[in-house]
């Protein structure tokens, strides 16, 4: 089988599963105008070529509602592929008619993909077509496949390295973090206004006069157990704090990013339990990210134009299926359950997996409620009351939540 002949469907996924399966010669789409745009065709081609998959890609419009429309340039087309396979994974009623009956005629073979489970379906005249290999995609493959781009953070260079004496970091900064998150997300907040902008991340020391930062800033840093937890754990070394003055070293540059903003050390320690899996249950998952930038259009204008972009705390895909999740260390607002639907249905569709871990969802009972109804509307899975669970009970409902 040379040519692979195929609907163009809304979702991108439909559109690329075979082809990336059974690596054609040829593909030839048959879609309807108003779907087969240019953008998603030149998203499709960025894809193969994204991948350096070598495929002829072909384009035929037919009328949305005329079935002899779709007879008559389905049969156009197998006079010139004669080597051919119908695909019916992404096709609409009509055509896949038209397809049926030109299989029966022809005798052209006619398959089918589960794009969820990879399952390949034999539907008729399929003795001749070899068992497709396996295939998966990369993060930036999904991405660009829905008409985005992965943004290369050019100010930062920094590279998390899940080290075992990292991981066993981490480990430690939640076991003091989930104790209060409010707590610790006020700590690491004020600790940011101790640490000058423009300095090294390699300058691990940091020395600083309270009495430059707010009343409550002050109190904060004054009146807490965390520079004991810290200390005691040895991610914070030589703490001093008398006379208005603090001063401490950080263990290292990995612990002193994990602690450079409020919401890292719940994203890394999903991270890290995804990895987790991941050993446990080699090649579920294909790519791993942490804090992965997506801009929506591909497009970067360079301030001529605001950008159009979003931040996954940690996205992962397991085969062709992204995996999106979003992480709270502290009380959901509605608007988190909108921001990760969104993003998940313009780069996932219908078949991306979308999970919020929270370590609470709401303090009142009406809106936590609302929230969790809104999140099952939305078909968003909820890890919720992390700082009741242990490390083994988070990973586990990681595991049932991405299947």
């Amino acid at each position: 089988m040379k040519t692979l002949i195929e609907f163009f469907d809304e979702c991108q996924l439909l559109n690329i599963v075979a082809g990336v399966r059974f690596l054609p010669e040829t593909i030839v789409f048959v879609g309807y105008d108003a779907v087969m745009t240019k953008k998603r065709r030149r998203d499709v081609e960025r894809f193969f070529e994204l991948r350096k998959q070598k495929v002829s890609l072909k384009y035929v419009t037919v009328e949305r509602y005329s079935y002899e429309s779709s007879l008559q340039v389905l049969e156009e087309i197998i006079k010139t592929h004669s080597n051919c396979c119908f695909d019916l994974t992404g096709g609409k009623e009509l055509v896949l008619t038209a397809m049926g009956e030109l299989s029966t005629i022809h005798q052209i073979p006619m398959v089918q993909f589960n794009p969820r489970s990879g399952r390949f379906i034999r539907v008729k005249h399929t003795d001749d077509i070899l068992e497709p290999s396996k295939a998966s995609l990369s993060i930036r493959e999904d991405i660009v496949l829905n008409g985005g781009e992965l943004v290369t953070k050019t100010e930062e260079s920094f590279r998390w390295e899940l080290s075992e004496e990292f991981r066993d970091d981490i480990k430690k900064m939640w076991s003091i973090s989930r104790k209060n998150c409010t707590k610790w997300n006020q700590f690491v907040i004020a600790l940011e206004s101790l640490t000058d902008p423009f300095d090294s991340n390699r300058n691990l020391v940091v020395s600083a006069n309270l009495e430059s930062l707010s009343p409550e800033k002050q109190r904060i840093l004054s009146d807490n157990d965390f520079f004991d937890d810290l200390s005691r754990a040895g991610l914070l070394n030589e703490v001093q704090i008398e006379h208005q003055k603090v001063l401490f070293r950080y263990k290292n540059i990995s612990v002193k990013r994990a602690m450079s903003k409020a919401g890292n050390i719940l994203e890394l320690y999903v991270y890290l339990m995804a990895h987790e899996i991941s050993e446990e249950e080699s090649g579920i998952f294909s790519d791993i990210g942490i804090g992965v930038m997506i801009d929506w259009d591909g497009c970067f204008y360079r301030g001529e134009r605001m950008e159009t972009r979003n931040e996954i705390d940690v996205f992962l895909m397991r085969g062709m299926i992204p995996v999106f999740i979003s992480c709270k260390n502290g009380e959901v607002h509605k608007e988190a359950l909108y921001e990760l639907d969104s993003v998940a249905q313009r780069f996932g569709g219908e078949y991306a997996k979308k999970i919020l871990v929270t370590n609470y969802i709401s303090s009142g009972a009406s809106s936590r409620r609302y929230l969790i109804q809104r999140a099952n509307d939305m078909k968003i899975e909820i890890i919720d009351s992390l700082d009741k669970l242990s490390h083994l009970e988070i990973k586990e409902q990681l595991k049932k939540a991405i299947q």
